[in-house]
C-alpha cells in the first residue's frame, strides 16, 4: 500500500467531499431492508491522474474485503480505518492500472467471463444465479465485471514486473543441468505440476505479505475441500504462463524449479503441496 505523500506524487488529488462510508455495510447485504448501493447519492471521493474513484466504488470494495475476512475468520480492523485502507488501496490499483493500460496491457471479456465463472463456481452457483444474488445485494453486475477486470489487469502487470526481475541466462541453465546430471546417477523423473502463484511485489511492506500468506492459505484450504484447482487458478493466480489454466504441463524434474520438485517429492497424484515461498510469491 502506498503511503499518502506517494499518491500526492504520482497524481493523487482528494475532492474535498469527505467519504461517508454506511455504517451497515457490518451487515451483510442480503440482512438489510434495501439494496446496500442504491441507498445512498454516489459520489466521487478521490481523482488519481483525472480518474475519479466513486463512493459506491469504495463501499462495493469494502463489502468483498468484509467478507473475505469472515471467511478468514479474521476480526476486521475499526471501520473508519478499514474505510481508510481500502480507499488507499484502491488509489495504489488506480494508479497501477493506468501503468498497465499505458503498457498496452489488455484484456478481451473471454478472461472476464472465465473470471465470473470462477467465482460462481467457487459459490456453488451459476453465473446467472451469481447476477441475481449480486442485484439482491444491491451490486451493480457491470460494476462487478469491471471489477473483475481490474484484478485481472493488476495480476497480470505483477507477474510482468516479476517476470522481469528472474533473469536466468542459458549458461547458468545449462550449468544446472550439468550439475544435476553429475549429482545422480538416476534418470531425472517427469512430473506434471499445477500452480498458483499469490505474488508478492518487489518491497514489499510485510502488512502485504501477511495478506497475501493469508490468501494462499485460504487458497489452499479451497482446494483441499475439493475445488476445482483449475477455477482457482484462474480466479487468484498472478501467474500468466501456463497453457491450460494453472497446468504447467509434463516436463523432466530439472526442468522445474527445484522447490517445486523438493516440495512435491513425497506427494501423491493429485496431491496438493505449499504454500511455498519464493522470490516471487507463495506458491500452491
Amino acid at each position: 500500500m502506498l503511503a499518502l505523500p506517494s499518491l500526492y506524487a504520482q497524481g493523487f488529488k482528494p475532492t474535498g467531499q469527505l467519504l461517508l462510508p454506511d455504517t451497515t455495510l457490518s451487515q451483510t447485504p442480503v440482512e438489510q431492508g434495501q439494496p446496500a448501493l442504491q441507498r445512498q447519492a454516489d459520489f466521487i471521493v478521490a481523482v488519481v491522474n483525472s480518474e475519479p474513484i466513486t463512493n459506491n466504488e469504495v463501499r462495493l470494495k469494502l463489502l468483498r474485503t468484509e467478507h473475505v475476512l469472515r471467511q478468514q475468520g479474521v476480526a476486521p480492523p475499526p471501520h473508519s480505518e478499514l474505510v481508510r485502507e481500502v480507499l488507499e488501496r484502491m488509489i495504489s490499483e488506480k494508479a497501477q492500472l493506468q501503468i498497465a493500460q499505458t503498457s498496452g496491457q489488455r484484456l478481451d471479456e473471454s478472461a472476464v467471463d472465465g473470471a465470473v465463472e470462477a467465482v460462481a463456481q467457487q459459490n456453488q452457483m451459476t453465473v446467472s444465479e451469481l447476477r441475481r444474488r449480486l442485484k439482491s445485494d444491491g451490486i451493480d453486475y457491470a460494476l462487478f465485471r469491471a471489477e473483475m477486470r481490474d484484478e485481472l489487469l493488476l495480476r497480470r502487470l505483477r507477474q510482468h514486473e516479476v517476470d522481469n526481475r528472474v533473469t536466468v541466462s542459458e549458461q547458468e541453465i545449462n550449468q544446472h543441468l550439468r550439475d544435476q546430471k553429475s549429482a545422480s546417477n538416476t534418470a531425472p523423473v517427469s512430473i506434471n505440476l499445477a500452480e498458483i502463484l499469490l505474488a508478492v511485489p518487489e518491497n514489499a511492506s510485510p502488512e502485504q505479505i501477511a495478506v497475501q500468506q493469508a490468501l494462499a492459505q485460504q487458497v489452499l484450504k479451497l482446494a483441499h475441500s475439493g475445488a476445482d484447482f483449475v477455477a482457482l487458478g484462474a480466479e487468484f493466480s498472478s501467474a500468466t504462463n501456463h497453457t491450460n489454466g494453472a497446468q504447467m504441463g509434463l516436463r523432466s524434474s530439472e526442468r522445474y524449479p527445484q522447490i517445486f520438485v523438493d516440495a512435491t517429492r513425497k506427494l501423491q497424484v493429485g496431491g496438493i503441496a505449499g504454500p511455498v515461498r519464493s522470490a516471487a510469491g507463495f506458491h500452491i
